[in-house]
């Protein structure tokens, strides 16, 4: 079939089925507030965005832990595509031409960043927006119709030792000094709405799904070659450790957890950055090496796509044994691509992002902006007769976002 006229998605909607234990149980609370702004009939995505970058960075217990994320989005570092319903009834190739259009602007922005032209996204989010979605069964077919919109974003995908599934992304940082290019590689996670109170909370993601490629390599290296920030490899794993430590409690146990420290690490090694250990909530954990139901390696998990909110038995067998090394030792085989950098020819840089004399957006920074939306909630709301409900919830939206001081806490200021 012709990929113009291919309707895969459409196909796949329709063969969605309905989470009978969602319908009774419904959403948390917070969960639902997003969801009234990402499923009202009018809403714009201007809002979808302010409501999605002020939840992930709610920094109350049980929200999402991951502190990359939540950094992204209080500094506009995050580039976002938004898939709503009607584009997932739309041809795919409209929706192949929507994500590679965002994608294609998300890496412009990012590869050399000064304050006159953009700022960066150290992150790109796919956010599938869609109330049947949202209350879909998380079985095959809700796999099939995630598996679809992974195809049409185009990213690589293989197999890792146990036959999991791993897709991958790249983003590209100039490093000013010199003028070289280098480029860093990203894996990509899976959340979706299905997630909100099982035993994989931590990936849930209100109104659909969403996949994410978030480079701390990116954020890593911007902080030293453009904020003057000192080297970052210590600030990268207390980072991952705290995000490992926030995992949600949940009534089917933690999802992720850090290890506690014997006599020695895992590894046998000495702690590279002191300071850590002097942490309260680190102190006595293992810098090396974690343990999950799931790994965080990979995409699309075969064990969330399994019926009701408890661990299924399968997975319950073994934790995951998973790996901090990457992050500050650069002998350790994934540093140089995820971490460190990997240089790059001009010629790769103009072949994947386009000869910048072709260039037709500029995808300037909306920090300014940020967040203007839901501040100004109550005013819009009386003076342009904003739905009731949506303006509620954008004022509650905007009680999530950080304040300065808990920034500049997260970031290390």
């Amino acid at each position: 079939m012709n990929s113009s006229t291919d309707h895969r998605l459409r196909e796949a909607m329709a063969e969605l089925t309905p989470d009978k234990w969602r319908e009774s149980s419904g959403f948390a609370a917070e969960l639902q507030t997003v969801q009234t702004i990402a499923h009202h009939p009018f809403a714009t995505d201007t809002q979808r965005r302010e409501a999605v970058l002020a939840w992930l960075q709610n920094a109350r217990p049980g929200y999402q832990p991951c502190l990359f994320g939540r950094i992204a989005a209080a500094t506009d570092r995050l580039h976002i595509c938004i898939l709503t319903e009607a584009d997932l009834y739309g041809a795919d190739d409209s929706v192949r031409r929507k994500i590679q259009t965002e994608r294609l602007a998300w890496k412009r922005r990012s590869v050399a960043p000064p304050e006159t032209f953009s700022s960066p996204a150290h992150g790109f989010l796919l956010w599938v927006v869609s109330p049947r979605v949202a209350y879909a069964a998380s079985d095959s077919n809700l796999k099939r119709l995630v598996s679809l919109i992974r195809d049409l974003w185009g990213c690589p995908v293989q197999a890792d030792r146990e036959g999991n599934d791993v897709s991958k992304e790249s983003l590209y940082l100039r490093r000013p000094s010199d003028g070289s290019f280098w480029r860093f590689t990203i894996n990509i996670d899976y959340f979706g709405a299905q997630g909100d109170r099982t035993w994989w909370h931590d990936h849930r993601f209100p109104g659909g799904f969403a996949f994410t490629a978030n480079s701390a390599g990116h954020m890593a290296r911007y902080r030293e070659w453009y904020e003057g920030k000192k080297d970052q490899r210590q600030w990268l794993l207390e980072t991952a450790m705290r995000t490992i430590d926030e995992a949600a409690e949940t009534p089917f146990g933690r999802a992720t957890r850090l290890l506690p420290l014997g006599a020695t690490s895992f590894l046998g090694q000495e702690c590279p950055f002191p300071i850590i250990r002097e942490k309260e909530r680190l102190r006595d954990k293992d810098w090396t090496r974690y343990g999950g139901y799931f790994h965080t390696d990979h995409s699309i998990r075969q064990e969330f796509f399994q019926p009701g909110p408890t661990k299924p038995d399968a997975v319950k067998e073994a934790e995951w044994l998973q790996d901090f090394t990457y992050l500050y030792d650069e002998a350790e085989g994934d540093h140089a691509s995820l971490v460190g950098g990997e240089p790059v020819s001009s010629s790769e840089i103009e072949s994947a992002l386009g000869p910048r004399s072709e260039w037709r957006r500029i995808p300037r920074s909306t920090r300014s902006a940020s967040g203007l939306l839901i501040r100004a909630a109550g005013v819009i709301r009386e003076n342009l007769g904003l739905d009731k409900d949506l303006a509620a919830s954008l004022e509650e939206c905007g009680k999530w976002r950080l304040g300065p001081e808990e920034r500049a806490e997260l970031l290390g200021d």
